[in-house]
């Protein structure tokens, strides 16, 4: 399971959500409250349950691997980004391990609502990362590899831990960028840089994956997502238009996984736009949106647009 660090607050007698990832919490705090919380005693406790390991990574993203589970298990949990400002309490699991998981989710914040880490953030005007919250189950899986599918190799430039995984299944390396942290700080130039370096080093394939506007959507905030995207435009896309020709032909794909709604602050199912640009033939330049792409090509499956952009 996917394990967030969020941001919970006692009302009344409710329990609301109020981040789906701690205030965005990163680096040694993020690190400090998990290997805390694993260490204490009443989480263990509740984790021999289950069986529960959970790898630390410097995110609010963790990953929780459950031992034991029957083959015809089936989970039923809410991403928490999907729920806030609501009542916790309305959406503990169901399904299997469903009263497992929640005391985990509840011994996870008696432990960590007084933390120090957390009391120092609240005192800096920050929300505290006071509750885990695993979601998206899912089996161990295997993909294919990158080289042998494309006959390519590539490298992945992330701070999500799903994508890093991703990479880590189909043989690419993953670099971590120093001060990238999937917020709208992000190093920016950083991520860009280290793509750059590995395509001049012989990579065939870097893709760059850049999370601030998915997280300024579920935040709810219009300004600061366009922001995201003003930066992305500023600080990625720019740069590699500059730096690319350095290196001879290339060929650019921009897309998003998927779409965000502000309306819900969730995520949503419906197809998105792309654009790929090739140096060979640069064609009329065009806004990348939802109407003109609307005009453009359609591609059904969305695991097929790795070949038209490698064109295998």
């Amino acid at each position: 399971m996917r394990v967030n660090l969020c941001a919970v607050e006692e009302i009344g007698d409710e329990l609301i959500i109020h981040s789906h990832n701690g205030g965005n919490i990163d680096g040694d705090e993020a690190e400090t409250l998990m290997n805390d919380l694993i260490a204490d005693s009443r989480f263990q406790a509740a984790a021999e349950k289950v069986k529960l390991h959970i790898h630390v990574s410097r995110t609010f993203r963790h990953i929780g691997v459950f031992g034991n589970v029957p083959e015809d298990a089936v989970f039923h949990t809410t991403e928490p980004h999907n729920v806030l400002e609501q009542d916790v309490g309305k959406h503990y699991p169901t399904g299997a391990y469903a009263a497992e998981i929640t005391e985990l989710m509840q011994v996870s914040y008696q432990v960590l609502k007084d933390h120090p880490v957390n009391k120092e953030r609240i005192a800096r005007g920050q929300l505290p990362a006071n509750m885990i919250w695993p979601w998206g189950a899912g089996r161990a899986m295997m993909l294919p590899n990158f080289r042998q599918k494309y006959g390519k190799s590539g490298v992945v430039i992330s701070a999500v831990p799903l994508v890093w995984g991703i990479a880590t299944l189909m043989g690419l390396p993953h670099p971590h960028v120093p001060g990238a942290n999937g917020d709208l700080d992000t190093n920016y130039a950083g991520k860009v840089q280290a793509a750059v370096d590995a395509l001049r080093d012989g990579a065939d394939f870097a893709a760059i994956h850049v999370e601030a506007p998915d997280e300024m959507t579920h935040a709810g905030h219009l300004d600061k997502k366009l922001e995201a995207i003003r930066l992305l435009d500023k600080e990625v896309v720019k740069p590699l238009l500059e730096k690319l020709p350095e290196l001879g032909d290339f060929r650019i794909l921009m897309l998003s996984d998927h779409k965000t709604l502000l309306s819900t602050r969730t995520h949503d199912g419906k197809p998105v736009p792309f654009a790929i640009y090739d140096s060979r033939k640069p064609g009329t330049p065009s806004r990348l949106d939802e109407s003109t792409a609307e005009k453009g090509v359609w591609v059904a499956e969305g695991r097929d647009i790795m070949g038209r952009l490698l064109e295998v």
